[in-house]
């Protein structure tokens, strides 16, 4: 069985890496952190180059769309987690932070790039904010993916073997001089292991690796 690995870290201005490798496990896993295809024998993710809008010489108040789709490609059902990370090189206002994600249905995006987040609408949650408010963590609730093609696995209650996401990242019109000709960066993780047959594996038993994602060591699936 095979497992691959890539690594998708987005700039708003806009630069890419990627990685590739394969391992071993007792049961099927995957982890993508890029723009390519990441194969685990019957177990694949695959992700859509993520598109953005606006996303160079932001300005307060505007906004730039992130769109991208995550596919099992694979005929074993998955579970899948998803994290974001968006960093700045400037310490953010705790409470009111310059740059934020939203999903893109809570806001509204005029095509001059003009952001209004409507009312009563907040950011993706779970969001976590780090000390030095140079980083925000988005958490994204697990989910299930079916499997696709010849004796794919399909579970009750779900509906597709993807997941389309679609996000704008907002910088807020309250940022200062300290902000200008700054780039913000969004890490992107996607991590599933097989849904059945597991034997009752956690997520903390599956990520027995130690990466290096959005510039810190994570926990994550192994790799050979």
């Amino acid at each position: 069985m095979k497992i691959s690995k890539k690594i998708l870290a987005l700039v708003l201005a806009i630069a890419t890496v990627a990685a590739l490798a394969v391992g071993t496990l007792a049961f099927f896993t995957d982890r993508i952190q890029a723009q390519a295809t990441a194969t685990a024998g019957t177990l694949e993710l695959a992700l859509t180059d993520i598109t953005t809008s606006n996303s160079t010489k932001m300005k307060p108040g505007s906004g730039s769309t992130v769109n991208f789709t995550l596919s099992n490609l694979g005929n074993k059902s998955a579970d899948v987690k998803e994290v974001l990370i968006l960093r700045s090189p400037v310490a953010m206002t705790a409470g009111a932070e310059e740059f934020d994600l939203y999903l893109a249905s809570d806001v509204t995006l005029t095509a001059d790039g003009k952001v209004t987040i409507k009312d009563g609408k907040s950011p993706v949650a779970a969001r976590s904010v780090s000390t030095d408010r140079k980083s925000i963590t988005y958490t994204i609730s697990e989910f299930i993916l079916n499997g696709t093609g010849e004796d794919a696995e399909t579970e009750n209650g779900i509906a597709s073997n993807a997941k389309s996401s679609a996000y704008v990242l907002v910088f807020k019109n309250t940022a200062g001089n300290d902000f200008q000709s700054i780039s913000v960066t969004l890490d992107y993780l996607a991590q599933a292991k097989q849904h059945r047959n597991t034997n009752d594996a956690t997520w903390t038993d599956v990520m027995s690796e130690t990466i290096t994602f959005a510039g810190n060591s994570t926990a994550a699936v192994p790799e050979k």
